[in-house]
């Protein structure tokens, strides 16, 4: 039984929503991911949300389906013996977890397996109440649903009688209740834990994405707690005087992520998967700006570079916060930029890998890869192209013919680092240098304008800066992105 329901009958390689898992508190509980829920003694809940990408990428390196890697990491943290159950929710994972727990079994099991799905139907009704009030019980004790818990164990108690009186001994034999009944004739919380046993039956888009985790948790409305093992690293900072400009508001900024790198937790082999900056504006307003990262940051690396590129994340959400801040304002006396007279910063989301799962990540941020190098290293070599100054695109190619070492940097980089919302169009004597990237094209059938659709991009010099930019048909040239 312990190796029936494997994590590899599953036939698509796809990182699953969430992981059940009896472990010790420890920092090794936010190796898979920094978001760790606990919902009764050592029993953890893993979402593997905000770190998939960094997963995915790890898989890609190493040679090896996503699955593969994830329960190899699951058996290399948690033991082999250990009981893991794999769960599109976690009130469906708890009630597999459980019943498996009672039979003494030890592996990895999967709740969208064939098999897995028909045991979890047969099922008993008073199993599916025991995990309910196990799920209440760590509710109340975060002060969550505080209304529907006054009534819950009886309401349940109830539900239970009446399923008995009916002859309805397993779960499968309510699966077409609709939950709105039941949670108008019980409470609003049996009619979330209803949705919550049946997950499949409530998505709002067949064909959605199935990594779409914060669509799918917010649909079902189930509390998140994250858990802790210390207070999340932060500092504060109070300023003398009120800022508003970038500028200013810099090097105040820098001064924060030197004494946050500096603590403990931030060190080696932790790494930071999300900061929240609180910023208190002068009339007390408080804005929160999440930055996110897509691959595990290294602070000790960052500080090396003088947090550059963390810098100029943070410089984007501060922009971001100062047009919102406008459009909220136009009408109004009020002052319309933010005003800044202090912040808080916090490392929200910190992950614990292990070295060898960050190699790929280091050994990139080491060193700059040279275009000709990259180039060398092709079976088919690179042709670069450039465009005339003739407005009929199907005439303006030729090939690039200047080999000569420019002074762009010659960092191959096809994707910016951002986008800009809405492109910005600029002059062309204001770029130093540029070299063609590619052409692209939208629906030119639905174009009044054939021409219209083409886009030609480049990677352009311009005030010191390295840009994202194209040139359309016309010729006027528009900014869409910063690549360093």
């Amino acid at each position: 039984m312990a190796k029936i329901l494997s994590f590899f009958q599953n036939a698509e390689d796809k990182i699953p929503h969430f992981i059940l898992v009896r472990a010790q508190e420890c920092p090794e509980l936010y190796r898979l991911t920094p978001r760790v829920m606990n919902l009764k003694e050592d029993l953890y809940l893993l979402d593997l949300n905000s770190s998939q990408k960094y997963w995915q990428q790890i898989a890609i390196q190493k040679k090896v389906d996503l699955s593969e890697l994830i329960e190899e990491v699951l058996r290399e943290t948690y033991g082999g013996e250990n009981l893991i159950v794999i769960c599109e929710h976690p009130f469906q994972g708890l009630l597999l977890f459980q019943y498996f727990d009672q039979k003494k079994t030890t592996g990895i099991f999967y709740s969208e397996t064939k098999i897995s799905k028909n045991l979890y139907r047969a099922l008993s009704w008073s199993h599916w109440a025991n995990c309910a009030h196990l799920i209440n019980q760590a509710f109340e004790k975060q002060n969550l649903l505080t209304k529907e818990r006054k009534s819950a164990y009886s309401e349940i108690a109830r539900l239970e009688k009446l399923m008995t009186s009916l002859g309805i001994s397993s779960i499968g034999g309510m699966e077409q209740v609709d939950f709105e009944d039941l949670q108008r004739r019980f409470s609003v919380f049996i009619g979330h834990l209803w949705r919550w046993s049946f997950p499949d039956k409530f998505k709002s888009n067949e064909d959605a994405p199935l990594l779409n985790f914060a669509l799918d948790v917010a649909i079902l409305n189930f509390p998140w707690v994250q858990f802790k093992i210390n207070e999340n690293p932060k500092v504060k900072t109070h300023l003398e005087f009120p800022l508003t400009d970038w500028n200013h508001v810099k090097p105040e900024l820098e001064d924060s992520l030197i004494k946050i790198s500096r603590q403990k937790e931030l060190r080696s082999p932790y790494r930071v998967m999300e900061f929240i900056w609180i910023l208190t504006l002068y009339d007390l307003e408080v804005c929160k700006l999440p930055i996110h990262f897509k691959f595990p940051l290294d602070m000790e690396k960052e500080k090396e570079n003088d947090f550059s590129t963390l810098l100029i994340q943070f410089e984007f959400a501060f922009q971001e916060l100062n047009e919102k801040l406008k459009e909220k304002y136009e009408e109004t006396d009020h002052v319309n930029c933010a005003y800044i007279i202090g912040w808080e910063l916090e490392a929200s989301q910190i992950i614990y890998p292990t070295s060898s799962n960050n190699d790929l990540f280091d050994d990139w941020q080491n060193g700059q890869v040279k275009f000709r190098d990259f180039q060398n290293k092709l079976k088919n070599p690179l042709q670069r192209f450039e465009v005339l100054n003739i407005h009929i695109p199907s005439l303006n190619f030729q090939l690039y013919q200047n080999e000569q070492e420019q002074n762009l940097s010659t960092i191959l980089r096809v994707q910016p680092f951002h986008l800009l919302a809405t492109p910005k169009e600029i002059s062309l004597d204001s770029i130093e240098f540029k070299r063609f990237i590619e052409r692209t094209s939208s629906n030119w059938w639905q174009e009044g304008d054939e021409q219209s659709s083409y886009r030609d991009y480049y990677m352009c010099e311009r005030e010191g800066q390295i840009i994202y930019a194209y040139r359309d048909y016309q010729g006027k040239w528009y900014q869409h992105g910063i690549f360093s």
